[in-house]
C-alpha cells in the first residue's frame, strides 16, 4: 500500500508539472502574439502621424514657397527641401504620341534660341511639332527623321544633359514676347530635351520633397511625400483636345 500511494503521488506530481510546462508555453505564447500585435499596432499609428507630418510639411512649404527646416510638432517632426528645375534645361520623361511639353518663355534671360533633342523609344518613326506661343501670332516648327511632306529633316543628335539622343532639330529663333514654347511628339514614343541658346529658361517647376517623422529611437518612422508644382500651370493633356458641354466632354 504505501509504495501504491508513492507511485500516485509521483503520477500526480508528473500530471501537475506537464500542466504547468502547458499553462506556461500557452501563457508565453499569448504574452508574445499580445507584444507582436502591440508593436504592429504602435508602428501603424506611427505611420499615421508620420504621414500627417509630412503632410504638413508640404502645406507648411507651399505656404511659404520655400524650403523648411526640421519643425517639431505635437511630438512629430518635418523637413522640406524645395529643387527648382528648369533653367539650363528642360528634359522629358518617355512622351507618348499626341503630348506636350510646355515651357514658360517669359521672363528668361538673354535666351535667343531653342534647339530640341529626341529620341525614339519604338520602331515606329516619331517627330516634333515646336510652337511658340506670341500674344500676335503662333509659329510651328516640324521635324521628323525623313524631311518629307513638309517636315525638316532633323540632324544627328548628340549628347545633352548626360544622355545620347538620336535626333536634333535646327536652331529656332526667339523673339522678344514669345511667351510659351510646346514641343507635341507625334509618332513613336520618344524622349524629349530642350536646350535654351544665349541664355537660361524661367524655373519651371518647383520641386518639394516633404519627409515627415514619428516615434522615437530605432523605433522611429519616417514617411516621404513629393509635391511637384508647375509654373506654367499646365492642364493635363485631354484638356488640348477637349470641352466640358453640360456636364460631359466632347472630343
Amino acid at each position: 500500500m504505501r509504495k501504491l500511494r508513492n507511485l500516485q503521488s509521483g503520477q500526480v506530481a508528473l500530471i501537475m508539472v506537464l500542466i504547468v510546462t502547458i499553462i506556461s508555453a500557452i501563457v508565453v505564447s499569448l504574452a508574445g502574439r499580445v507584444t507582436s500585435e502591440s508593436r504592429v499596432q504602435n508602428i501603424f499609428t506611427d505611420s499615421s502621424r508620420a504621414f500627417l507630418a509630412a503632410q504638413s510639411g508640404i502645406e507648411d512649404a507651399l505656404k511659404k514657397q520655400s524650403s523648411v527646416p526640421a519643425t517639431e510638432i505635437n511630438g512629430n517632426s518635418y523637413a522640406v527641401g524645395l529643387t527648382e528645375v528648369g533653367g539650363s534645361e528642360m528634359v522629358s520623361e518617355l512622351m507618348l504620341s499626341g503630348t506636350t511639353m510646355e515651357i514658360v518663355l517669359t521672363g528668361s534671360v538673354n535666351l535667343t534660341g531653342i534647339k530640341v533633342y529626341w529620341s525614339m523609344t519604338d520602331t515606329d518613326k516619331s517627330s516634333v511639332l515646336v510652337s511658340i506661343v506670341n500674344p500676335a501670332t503662333m509659329r510651328d516648327f516640324a521635324y521628323d527623321t525623313e524631311g518629307k511632306n513638309g517636315f525638316t529633316m532633323a540632324g544627328a543628335g548628340g549628347v545633352f544633359a548626360g544622355v545620347n539622343y538620336t535626333y536634333k532639330t535646327d536652331e529656332i529663333g526667339i523673339l522678344s514676347g514669345d511667351s510659351l514654347l510646346r514641343v507635341t511628339v507625334y509618332g513613336g514614343s520618344s524622349k524629349v530635351a530642350v536646350e535654351p541658346i544665349g541664355g537660361n529658361f524661367p524655373t519651371q517647376i518647383l520641386k518639394y520633397k516633404s519627409s515627415g517623422s514619428a516615434g522615437t529611437g530605432d523605433k522611429k518612422v519616417v514617411y516621404g511625400l513629393e509635391y511637384e508644382e508647375s509654373k506654367a500651370k499646365k492642364l493635363p493633356e485631354i484638356f488640348d483636345y477637349a470641352l466640358f458641354s453640360y456636364g460631359t466632354i466632347i472630343q
